[in-house]
């Protein structure tokens, strides 16, 4: 599982300078810039994408699924680079933007590994206008658990009411993960340990 932006976004390598952003600060050379086959301009690609805006977002999502492994790795690591920069101070408009678009390509139901990256990236940015396209994943199989972290990290009493009604409908096996998210709000779950209360192997007699 990828890590969360507020780890991974700040990883750096040692030795690389700040590069300028794309000619004209568009979308349009930034794409075309990570599908290079040249793995430096690849990189220079990402790093200088944090001064792109929401218009980035839709077109970077549709090429993670691009077949070529770097291609779509440089960018996703793109996204991450202007979700991060719209968390700095002053940058409200840009934030609220790249959270609307997130949201809109969530709601697109993208393929699962994609969908379990912008889950985390909407992490960052998101508010309690999200938190209902947030909670449907908890009903996917495959990224209901980080559906359910995701919530767990946003604050405020929509993301706390979404976890109330999961619980309520959730099948038994996911409801002590949804319990550990509703205490750690201060709300009081009879049953339903936490599973790193259970034991994992019998007592001895």
């Amino acid at each position: 599982m990828n890590l969360p932006l507020t780890a991974a976004s700040q990883t750096t390598l040692a030795g690389v300078a700040a590069v300028p952003p794309p000619a004209g600060n568009t979308v349009e050379p930034l794409l075309a810039a990570l599908r290079s086959t040249d793995a430096r301009q690849r990189g220079r690609a990402w790093q200088s994408a944090g001064s792109l805006g929401a218009d980035a977002v839709r077109p970077l999502a549709a090429l993670m699924q691009d077949p070529q492994f770097e291609t779509a790795r440089s960018a996703r690591r793109a996204i991450e680079r202007i979700v991060a920069d719209a968390g700095r101070p002053g940058a409200e408009a840009k934030r609220q933007a790249i959270a609307r678009e997130l949201i809109a390509v969530l709601e697109s139901r993208p393929p699962t590994r994609i969908a379990r990256d912008l889950l985390w990236l909407a992490s960052e940015v998101a508010g309690d206008n999200a938190v209902l396209a947030l909670a449907a994943w908890l009903n996917h199989p495959d990224l209901r658990e980080d559906a359910r972290q995701v919530l767990h990290r946003l604050p405020g009493d929509a993301a706390l009411a979404a976890l109330r009604a999961a619980f309520a409908s959730a099948p038994e096996e996911f409801k002590p993960n949804l319990a550990y998210s509703l205490r750690a709000r201060g709300v009081s779950i009879a049953g339903y340990p936490d599973a790193k209360l259970l034991p994992t192997r019998p007592a001895a007699d």
